[in-house]
């Protein structure tokens, strides 16, 4: 309780333990798991434009999901990073992608190792293209092959992205 006393509204911690000196957060996370939110409609929604990302163009889910098995698995996603990210090696692992739609709403869960800068936001960027008819599910393949980031998608809005959880 002390502690959120001192912090923001928007930040809660929920609970804590005692970590070796060297324990590094980002570092000896085991994976994360991020969501992408897409409110998918003609009008926007003011009640969920806070943490979602309106895209009011139709999306067909069916080729989404075909392109989303093209990024499992461990591999270069140098095509999805972004202009920022400074790392040794773009080799990540992507353990699971999921795409699906409620009501309005179509979520991206992505599960990974770890994420390039905008790794998560470009990969939706691409995947919404494919959603929309601009790519086919077959070009992500050959996207990752390509290591270009020029040759993927447009990096998606901050806003729909969520750091749903760590494993350590």
């Amino acid at each position: 309780q002390a502690l959120n006393a001192n912090l923001p509204k928007d930040i809660s911690v929920l609970n804590c333990s005692k970590q070796a000196d060297k324990f590094n957060a980002q570092f000896h996370a085991k994976s994360k798991l991020y969501r992408y939110v897409i409110w998918n409609d003609r009008e926007r929604s003011p009640l969920n434009s806070r943490f979602s990302f309106h895209f009011s163009q139709k999306l067909d889910l069916a080729p989404m999901k075909k392109a989303a098995i093209f990024l499992l698995g461990r591999q270069d996603f140098s095509s999805f990073k972004g202009s920022k990210g400074i790392t040794k090696s773009q080799t990540r692992t992507i353990k699971k992608i999921q795409v699906k739609k409620k009501n309005h709403f179509i979520i991206v869960d992505i599960e990974g190792d770890g994420f390039l800068y905008n790794m998560v936001r470009n990969i939706v960027g691409t995947l919404l293209d494919v959603g929309r008819g601009k790519l086919k599910p077959k070009d992500v393949e050959r996207i990752l092959s390509l290591c270009d980031r020029t040759k993927a998608g447009p990096t998606a809005p901050a806003r729909g992205l969520t750091l749903l959880k760590v494993k350590y």
